[in-house]
């Protein structure tokens, strides 16, 4: 079965406990060491944060809530992801807001093959693209998910409603659930899949603009980032 790795904490001498995410099996905590404490057959160079490996495991067995790695098949090599700061801060992110949304969920090929996919990508994408990559994941999550934003920037509807998740004519609610002009405009970028030049916004003002999409994220899934 495949894994998608998103946390690996060592547990004792030889083992892990890890968080993995799976189609058929949605959010998964695996050991990797047995109870009567000796390690199994896993190498620890292949448990890497958003690896995507092929894997043989024990679902958990009551009262247990955590399963068994019994050993990697096969791993994807995603070199850049973890040799290169900026891409591996990336992913440790991406980690993070999986890990968060997807508790209590199911599995779900179509999001399995999501992250899959922008795993890839952010090991291959050019460098001039990794400041706007997480926001485009989290509009990709938020499509998956199934409330995608409707509308675009104009003159007519120069804001966002983080709530209603539609473009409109003015801020009618609180300043914090409104993406203003400046940002809308971006975004309206970031949903039609075009290229943003660097110096649009700063890297406060894109940090101010991710902080907003997770707002989204918080605001239609019912969870605290």
């Amino acid at each position: 079965s495949e894994l998608i790795i998103l946390q690996n904490t060592e547990y004792g001498e030889e083992g892990s406990i890890i968080q993995t995410y799976s189609a058929a099996h949605g959010l998964l905590a695996l050991r990797s060491f047995n109870l009567n404490g000796g390690p199994c057959r896993v190498y620890r160079g292949e448990i890497q944060i958003l690896g995507l490996v092929s894997a043989t495991f024990e679902l958990p067995r009551a009262p247990y809530t955590i399963g068994l790695l019994r050993r990697i098949e096969r791993s994807s090599s995603y070199r850049r992801v973890q040799t290169e700061m900026p891409r591996h801060c990336i992913a440790l992110l991406l980690s993070e807001v999986l890990r968060t949304l997807l508790r209590g969920t199911v599995g779900d090929l179509p999001l399995f093959d999501f992250i899959r996919t922008s795993v890839e990508s952010l090991n291959s994408v050019e460098d001039e693209e990794l400041p706007y990559f997480v926001h485009r994941f989290i509009i990709g999550l938020a499509v998956i998910f199934g409330y995608s934003p409707q509308g675009e920037y104009s003159v007519a509807t120069p804001t966002f409603n983080l709530r209603t998740g539609r473009f409109q004519s003015s801020a009618l609610i609180a300043i914090d659930d409104i993406l203003t002009e400046r940002y809308a405009e971006v975004f309206t970028a970031l949903l039609q899949q075009e290229r943003i030049e660097l110096g649009v916004l700063t890297l406060e003002e894109r940090n101010r603009l991710l902080r907003s999409l997770l707002r989204y994220l918080e605001i239609h899934e019912g969870v605290t980032f």
